[in-house]
């Protein structure tokens, strides 16, 4: 029963992952300043790393022997908007800090979690690599480095 309940919640996070791939990608294309260019190529690159990853997980069909029972409040959450930009360049890098800190507490729980020490080992990477995307993020946010549109 849980490795059904696993595989949702990885199919979840290869999908966040590759929505956010997408979004960081296609503003890379749009921008124009080359350090912001920089940034969302790296931002969408890693992105595209951690759901190779997770797809890796689903392709080997390899289950974490977890400490605990499985539960995952945010399957049964509500949907998210997507990201886009078609959003204001604010509205949407404030929504991909939340979609970021979301991913960074999923991969802390999953961590946290599993009783596998390598699969512990690359939560916790996940985890890390999600808290530095929604830092660098804030930073945009605060700063008001983005342009009134894309």
């Amino acid at each position: 029963m849980w490795a059904k309940k696993y595989d949702q919640i990885i199919q979840h996070a290869i999908s966040s992952e590759t929505e956010s791939y997408e979004f960081y990608f296609a503003v890379y294309r749009r921008l124009e300043n080359l350090e912001m260019k920089r940034l969302f190529k790296n931002l969408a690159e890693e992105e595209l790393e951690h759901r190779n990853i997770l797809q890796g997980f689903m392709d080997n069909r390899t289950f974490p022997e977890l400490a605990t029972p499985l539960e995952w409040p945010s399957l049964d959450a509500p949907p998210a908007p997507l990201l886009s930009t078609l959003m204001k360049p604010m509205d949407a890098i404030a929504l991909a800090i939340q979609k970021e800190a979301d991913a960074q507490r999923d991969y802390m729980h999953m961590g946290a979690l599993s009783q596998d020490l390598r699969q512990k080992r690359i939560f916790d990477r996940l985890a890390l690599m999600e808290q530095g995307h929604k830092t660098r993020l804030q930073e945009i946010f605060d700063n008001g480095l983005l342009p009134e549109a894309w």
